[in-house]
């Protein structure tokens, strides 16, 4: 896998075929778009503050300092 974002724009553009002042092809474009589909991020799960909440417990160290602060409290 290529890291892109090391590399120089102008290295880039030239590796996948694209032009930086025009773009890709309106043939190539359509091409890309039928094999990979549309440009876009999936949409991420939502989490209620309630399960972000009690996620917050899953981590052992959240535990240790639990413990450690429970003396003070006494």
């Amino acid at each position: 896998m290529k890291q892109w974002w090391h590399q120089e724009i102008e290295y880039a553009a030239k590796s996948l075929g694209s032009d930086l002042s025009s773009g890709l092809p309106s043939q190539e474009a359509s091409i890309r778009f039928e094999k990979y589909g549309p440009n876009q991020l999936k949409e991420a799960k939502k989490y209620s503050a309630l399960r972000i909440f009690f996620e917050q417990f899953e981590d052992f160290i959240v535990w240790v300092l639990i413990g450690a602060a429970r003396p003070s409290l006494l």
